[in-house]
């Protein structure tokens, strides 16, 4: 499963952030600024294009996967619908 969106979500501060991976790639932002995001968030969101509304693909939404798995579990918290949540762990 091929994850073609990504988003970063922060539960532990209020207001909740959410920071969107989507752009980042054509914008510039180096692939170590989007892990930082990673790392400090609590959940990270993939959605395979199937899911999604609109032909849409993050150019880096692989490696966000590949990062995730290798640091915080291989397998999704949850998987709904081409949705895969995971939790990050914080050491």
């Amino acid at each position: 499963m091929i994850a073609e969106s990504a988003i970063a979500v922060s539960l532990s501060r209020l207001p909740i952030e959410i920071e969107s991976l989507s752009w980042n790639a054509g914008y510039g932002t180096s692939i170590e600024e989007d892990l930082r995001h990673i790392r400090e968030a609590d959940l990270v969101v993939f959605q395979n294009k199937e899911a999604l509304d609109f032909p849409f693909t993050n150019l880096r939404a692989r490696e966000y996967e590949q990062y995730t798995q290798q640091h915080f579990g291989e397998v999704p918290m949850k998987v709904i619908n081409g949705i895969r949540i995971y939790k990050v762990i914080h050491r």
